[in-house]
């Protein structure tokens, strides 16, 4: 396998970091709503500011993931192919 061919312990670890993302989200979703319930604009903002943030970071990683891995089945479709091509008459 090539070395940036994704193994299924990187695939595990990208899925743990998303997870994670998406506990900060749901965190900072409650703190923002929670600033709102009782006036606290400041609050409220930082809390929205780092829900955004939270959210881009976890949209771009699962993105990157799934290019990551439809690169990777491409690349061993394209090893494949040349050796059947090879094996047929």
């Amino acid at each position: 396998m090539m070395s940036h061919d994704l193994t299924p312990e990187r695939i595990d670890e990208e899925a743990q970091r998303i997870y994670e993302k998406l506990g900060f989200i749901r965190i900072h979703a409650e703190n923002a709503q929670r600033s709102m319930q009782i006036g606290d604009r400041v609050g409220a903002q930082w809390a929205m500011r780092s829900l955004a943030a939270n959210t881009r970071d976890a949209v771009d990683r699962w993105n990157n993931l799934r290019r990551q891995v439809r690169e990777t089945r491409q690349r061993h479709l394209e090893m494949e192919a040349p050796d059947h091509a090879a094996s047929t008459p």
